[in-house]
């Protein structure tokens, strides 16, 4: 098969993960891989040991195809290290599609990836192809665009990830000026995102993706979803750097399913209804929209007024 869009593989210490992804890539024998692994952590022998078997796995690669390997000595953290490899394949690549060690995608993901990023190539509006759609349509075949950017298996562009901005320099205005409820249309959603990137400016925060959806948000980029979900989630079944409440292991419901044929919307605008159905089950499933942490983050925000009163 001759499918020419460079896979970016993200792995770390999941060699059953890993292994699972590769046999899901060896059904299609790309042209291009460029595997990301992050090195172990200090005196972590099971670190070692899995991040050894994660190279034999991809060493497997039998058929003809080009292999760019970043392997880390010392160990990164789950940010840094997806970050470096996304800067890695973009200081080669104008486009690709990302996986990482939990995301297991069927084919048709590849397909779909592949034809939106030719369709939507020169259009700034659309920042992100997504693997992933929770809502069930009735057999819908339409796609839609939405300002929700799930990143379980995705694709994007150089000319997008340039907008990546780790600092979000420019919070401050994005929260002020309403620019988030303007990308969104919607308070509920507008306000889940705030909390995220609070929390992402904290010290010590370990998430990348919160700042790739800033730099959605402030450059008005849209996510296009595929009708049915193409990417199958292992990462709430076993141990994860994210997603550890009991509440995340819904998504491993989520199967991926092959689609023979889809249609992309005609104008390149959010599907607000889409989007609110997203978020419902957000609500049921993001421990940070739980009452124990809206209790948590009223507290949190007392004391640092009352710290800034005495300073």
């Amino acid at each position: 098969m001759n499918f020419k869009t460079p896979i970016l593989v993200i792995l770390f210490n999941r060699s059953n993960n890993a292994e699972q992804l590769f046999e899901s890539i060896k059904k299609l024998k790309p042209n291009k891989i460029y595997i990301n692994i992050d090195g172990p952590r200090i005196n972590n022998h099971n670190d070692i040991t899995e991040v050894e078997k994660c190279k034999d796995i991809f060493s497997k690669i039998d058929w003809d195809c080009i292999i760019e390997k970043q392997y880390h000595k010392e160990n990164l953290g789950c940010k840094n290290s997806v970050i470096s490899a996304l800067n890695w394949i973009f200081e080669k690549e104008e486009k690709a599609i990302i996986l990482e060690d939990d995301c297991i995608p069927c084919l048709s993901f590849f397909h779909f990836c592949n034809d939106m990023l030719i369709k939507y190539e020169d259009d700034k509006r659309v920042m992100q192809i997504s693997g992933s759609n929770f809502i069930n349509i009735n057999n819908s075949d339409n796609c839609y665009f939405s300002s929700i950017n799930d990143i379980w298996g995705w694709a994007t562009w150089k000319r997008a990830w340039l907008m990546y901005d780790l600092q979000m320099k420019d919070h401050q205005k994005l929260i002020e000026q309403n620019i988030i409820f303007n990308y969104t249309k919607n308070n509920k959603i507008a306000n889940w995102l705030k909390i995220y990137i609070e929390d992402a400016l904290m010290p010590g925060s370990t998430t990348w993706s919160t700042q790739w959806t800033y730099a959605m948000i402030k450059n008005n980029g849209l996510t296009i979803v595929p009708p049915k979900n193409l990417v199958e989630n292992i990462g709430f079944t076993g141990p994860s750097t994210h997603g550890q409440s009991k509440s995340w292991k819904h998504y491993s419901s989520f199967k991926a399913n092959t689609i023979n044929n889809y249609k992309c919307p005609e104008f390149i605008y959010p599907n607000l209804f889409l989007d609110k159905l997203r978020y419902k089950l957000i609500r049921k499933t993001d421990p940070n929209l739980f009452l124990i942490s809206k209790l948590k983050r009223f507290v949190k925000n007392i004391l640092i007024k009352k710290i800034n009163l005495f300073n």
